[in-house]
């Protein structure tokens, strides 16, 4: 290789090298906003479809407080649901599958 050849390797270098660092990538936060009732009705499709109240109990008040932020009356209906589930110690298949398809 001439030193022609080397100096033309080292320009394309130090250019890749300089374009290559200038751009950056940047980091974008995308807004995410859940939905409480899709969450809701995931939940009463799994108690459909025979799965037993686990740990997740624990957040009925916190997701029936969220529903109520968007819809008041599925807030009451799911309350109601959540109140028997206790009361039952165990869902209802019946009432969460019509609940899930009502919404």
């Amino acid at each position: 290789m001439t030193w022609i050849g080397g100096l033309v390797a080292f320009i394309i270098m130090a250019a890749c090298m300089v374009t290559g660092c200038s751009g950056g990538v940047r980091d974008r936060e995308l807004p995410f906003t859940p939905d409480p009732v899709a969450e809701a009705k995931a939940l009463l499709n799994l108690y459909a479809s025979g799965q037993p109240v686990g740990s997740e109990s624990m957040m009925f008040d916190d997701l029936v407080t969220r529903v109520s932020a968007v819809d008041q009356a599925k807030a009451a209906e799911l309350r109601t649901f959540f109140d028997d589930l206790a009361a039952r110690r165990g869902p209802d298949k019946a009432k969460a599958k019509a609940l899930a398809e009502a919404w």
